[in-house]
């Protein structure tokens, strides 16, 4: 996978990076080119998308919590808006990085 900013040394926690990089910049991209159509449903399909899409760090930061002892479950709930996904991101890499 191609390694954007993210520089974790745990796989699972990279992947949930270079996902919530992807995933922000989609988001902000289909947001403007809907706006920009003058589609009536756009930014709501942009968001419904943004929703989905965001599982798939979701899972990735539920594995990076597990692999570090975290709660896995209190990891994946705050995952799945995608502001707590980048929380959570944030928490397992410092958390990965001090220790």
């Amino acid at each position: 996978m191609i390694n954007f900013l993210s520089t974790a040394e745990n796989p699972d926690l990279r992947r949930a990076g270079n996902m919530l990089i992807i995933e922000g910049a989609s988001f902000v991209t289909l947001a403007f080119a809907f706006s920009r159509l003058q589609m009536p449903a756009g930014e709501s399909a942009a968001l419904v998308g943004l929703l989905l899409f965001n599982l798939v760090p979701m899972c990735y930061l539920v594995r990076a919590a597990r692999a570090q002892g975290k709660s896995a479950m209190s990891y994946g709930l705050i995952s799945l808006i995608p502001a707590g996904a980048i929380l959570a991101y944030f928490r397992l890499r410092s958390s990965e990085r001090w220790s």
